[in-house]
């Protein structure tokens, strides 16, 4: 290549760099991002360009909630940090000089390379973590089911309200798989256990990376079939989800004073990320972002403690190096009432209420500001707390055993070492016994050790002495496990039971599920909690869709059951709703506990409440869950074939009946002959038989034809239990044409199965011919009518025999005569005479 040609290459991709500027492409493009349909005030030039004068105003108010309560805080970062090291299993802690814990094994004044563990095990520490175990039991607990929620109309009756809600409750579907909902409530569970309450941040999130790009309509629909298609895959938009984040004490900072969210006045959450992300994700302040925090004195504990947890390293070695990539990213969220404190200039006060009448958010990459936007904090916080108390530092569900776990470690390393010196130590006399040789030679039995003859003919044993052995105190092992067991079980409320760990015995085993119901019910007020808190998260998320995703974006897809869920944004954009948790429930319940309630079920089927309720294949497919593998239950094939259709009778309305649209055109054919108006004509009793075949034909047939292999009795009972739901009503009542096309499609469903069934039903009666009971006397017909009689009675005659004089049977003749006896009394006399036939 030419020198000039190279030169020209060289200066086209100084160019391209100079061309490309990261801060220019949307949003989430390096790096997820939290969006709104607010506007973002940063640094960059603009119409929402911020002044020094309004950034140093909204550095002040951070200051002074970071400041603020900064002894309490102290003390609640403190009890936090302790409960997590211990969860996590560093037992060994000690307080450090600057209000945090200093983990054994670690620290700048190790000089070797063993490691935490490595250091505690070369000092003979073994410890025992019964805290973690119990924390574990909790989490276990109240995670025996997810929470879920149910939407409701703002306005009950208003129609934009109820379809926001009936497509909320579809949406939310999606919602939850996102965010794993499960493993959400998994961290809420275990932050109860150390820290006793959490928050939760929902927001909507824009991420290439993960989702890829939205897709934008078709400019224009072609007009020939040939046309190129626009298929709208070229748009730079990176989709949107909405993401919720849980977390703990440790990254939360609130007034502790406030006994509810509700009198928060600023909230603020921070989390470390790598740096690279923090430029990715801020672009247009990448080349101030450097690692490192806020620099505020009153919260850098907590960002110790922190990397503490993350690092498994002592509060003095959690710096430096440790932390190098490491940024702090911050969210401080802050009420309108924080305009009127003192940390707010009174020129920029008319400022802030103009642009943020919600209150606002700001956010800082370490100490760098990335934006500010108006946003209310009951739009995206949520809280949990695991107890009912004053304040925001209230009592974590295991903090009450976090005393006896360190007393208890103790006295096991110590009890260890007694059991390890109480082996028998013996003395031995080495001018009599080899004891090099004896320490090299075998243990087994009947070997022959090295030993000179005593001086003075002393026995043997006379060379030998048993070194006096330490004694324990007697009570020691039952201290102990009392501490690890009973002692553990009542301040944790962590029952065996719960871990379903349950005796055969019948009283043990009664015992144990009264233990198990005990112990669950004192999480109820914890198990609410995540209830209500999951609901509002959901709420929220709902909410934030509808704001932010565009009109063209659906949720489609299919459940495990079959059951299809459809959730179009569009019909989000008007009304409104409210998810409030589904279920009641003390505590959760487990797949075990429904599973041992449908076989106590199960054992009166045959009872005359139980009878009817078993007999339905709905009720059958519920129960399929907890049956063996491969069991075949009568009917749930029919049920799940039948609900998996429902996604098709629910996206189209009935079709036209081909046989209808023919008897019509008929009609009008035989309507324009003029002898149809001729009174007894061929063509009007053709006309009349026309009429009636109309109008016992169905306009319209189901768009899903049905099969003449279909179950159609169950398949038309799970049409109706769908028909009369919830879901089903709504869909009844709706004003929507679509809808009320959808519905009659179904019904038409539901009515040709149920005809198709009784069809059936008819066709397998099995029709018996009816039973016909005569009394004849066979002799008051001529002698061939007779036999015939008789052969039909079983007796064999023929007309010849009876014919015949000597065959016939002689006849009775019965005479009743009344008379007077010579004592003038009255008397009946009945006088029989057999003879032979009167023929």
């Amino acid at each position: 290549m030419a020198d000039d040609q190279l030169l020209d290459t060289e200066q086209d991709q100084d160019t391209e760099l100079q061309e490309f500027d990261p801060a220019s492409l949307p949003l989430g493009t390096f790096a997820p991002f939290e969006v709104s349909d607010q506007p973002m005030w940063t640094t960059k030039e603009g119409p929402n360009q911020l002044t020094d004068d309004q950034k140093a105003a909204i550095k002040q108010m951070v200051d002074a909630a970071a400041k603020a309560d900064s002894v309490a805080r102290r003390m609640e970062v403190q009890g936090a940090w302790m409960l997590e090291l211990l969860d996590r299993g560093f037992q060994r802690i000690t307080p450090s000089s600057g209000g945090g814990w200093d983990v054994y094994g670690t620290g700048p004044t190790v000089k070797n390379n063993y490691g935490v563990f490595g250091n505690q095990l070369n000092q003979n520490f073994w410890d025992t973590n019964v805290i973690g175990e119990k924390n574990d039991i909790i989490v276990a607990c109240l995670t025996r089911e997810v929470a879920e929620a149910k939407f409701f109309p703002e306005k009950p009756g208003d129609p934009d309200d109820e379809t926001y809600a009936q497509t909320a409750d579809n949406l939310k579907h999606f919602i939850a798989e996102e965010n794993r909902y499960a493993e959400l409530q998994a961290e809420v569970a275990r932050f109860f256990c150390t820290d006793e309450c959490a928050v939760s941040y929902t927001s909507p999130v824009a991420d290439a990376q993960r989702w890829g790009y939205q897709e934008t309509p078709p400019a224009a629909v072609p007009e020939a079939q040939d046309a190129a298609l626009d298929t709208g895959n070229d748009s730079d938009k990176p989709k949107i989800r909405t993401l919720s984040r849980v977390f703990g004490k440790l990254n939360r900072k609130v007034p502790i004073i406030a006994k509810s969210i509700r009198d928060w006045q600023y909230c603020g959450i921070a989390h470390e990320i790598d740096v690279a992300l923090a430029r990715g994700k801020y672009p247009w302040i990448a080349k101030k972002i450097k690692a490192g925090d806020m620099g505020i004195a009153e919260i850098q504990l907590d960002r110790v403690a922190r990397q503490s947890i993350n690092l498994s390293l002592q509060a003095a070695f959690a710096t430096g190096d440790n932390m190098m990539r490491d940024c702090t990213e911050s969210f401080w969220w802050f009420r309108p009432a924080f305009y009127t404190d003192d940390s707010c200039p009174k020129e920029q006060r008319s400022w802030f209420w103009q642009n943020f009448p919600k209150g606002f958010l700001c956010v800082y990459a370490a100490n760098e500001l990335a934006y500010i936007r108006n946003e209310g904090m009951d739009e995206v916080l949520n809280e949990f707390h695991a107890r009912s108390g004053n304040g925001q530092n209230r009592r974590a569900i295991t903090e009450s055993y976090a005393g006896p776990q360190m007393r208890l470690n103790v006295l096991v390393d110590l009890w260890d070492e007694f059991c390890r010196k109480e082996i028998p130590r013996v003395g031995l006399d080495a001018d009599v016994w080899n004891v090099d040789s004896i320490r090299s030679s075998s243990v087994r039995v009947g070997v022959y050790e090295p030993a000179k003859a005593p001086i003075y003919g002393q026995p043997l044993a006379n060379s030998m002495a048993q070194f006096p052995q330490p004694q324990h105190a007697p009570t020691m092992p039952d201290f102990i496990a009392w501490l690890a067991g009973p002692l553990a079980e009542q301040l944790t409320h962590a029952m065996p039971a719960l871990a379903a760990s349950e005796g055969d015995d019948p009283e043990t085993l009664g015992q144990s599920k009264l233990q198990n119901n005990n112990a669950m019910a004192s999480f109820g007020e914890s198990w609410k909690s995540i209830l209500h808190g999951f609901a509002n998260m959901t709420t929220q998320a709902v909410a934030w869709n509808a704001r932010v995703q565009p009109d063209t974006e659906v949720f489609d897809s299919n459940t495990e059951g079959g059951k299809r869920i459809r959730a179009e944004i569009a019909k989000l954009k008007q009304g409104s709703g409210v998810a409030r948790a589904d279920g009641t429930a003390n505590f959760p319940e487990s797949w075990n506990d429904r599973q041992a309630a449908w076989m106590i079920a199960l054992q009166g089927a045959e009872s005359p409440m139980f009878a009817p309720i078993f007999q339905n294949p709905i009720t059958l497919s519920s129960m399929k869950e907890f049956m063996p593998k491969g069991m075949v239950l009568p009917g749930v094939s029919a049920v799940e074939k039948q609900r998996a259709e429902f996604d098709v009778l629910l996206s189209q309305g009935a079709q036209p009946n081909p046989q209808y649209l023919q008897l019509q055109d008929l009609m009008q054919q035989a309507h324009a002959d003029p002898n149809t108006q001729m009174p007894g004509s061929p063509q009007a009793q053709a006309f009349a038989q026309l009429q009636q075949m109309l109008q016992q034909t169905p306009e319209k047939l189901t768009s899903l034809p049905v099969l003449p292999t279909d179950d159609d009795a169950n398949e038309a009972i799970t049409c109706l239990e769908f028909i009369n739901s919830a879901e089903g009503r709504k869909l009844s009542r709706s004003q929507d044409e679509d809808d009320q096309a959808h519905f009659e499609n179904l019904m038409l469903h539901y009515q040709t199965h149920q005809q198709n069934a009784d069809k059936k039903a008819a066709q397998n009666l099995q029709k018996e011919p009816p039973k016909v009971s005569i009394s004849v006397d066979p002799s008051k017909f001529a002698p061939n009518e007779q036999a015939a009689l008789l052969q039909l009675a079983g007796v064999p005659a023929s007309a010849e025999s009876i014919a015949s004089d000597d065959a016939l049977q002689p006849h009775e003749v019965t005479t009743k005569e009344k008379g007077i006896t010579p004592h003038g009394t009255e008397v009946e006399r009945t006088t029989s005479v057999v003879g032979k036939s009167l023929n």
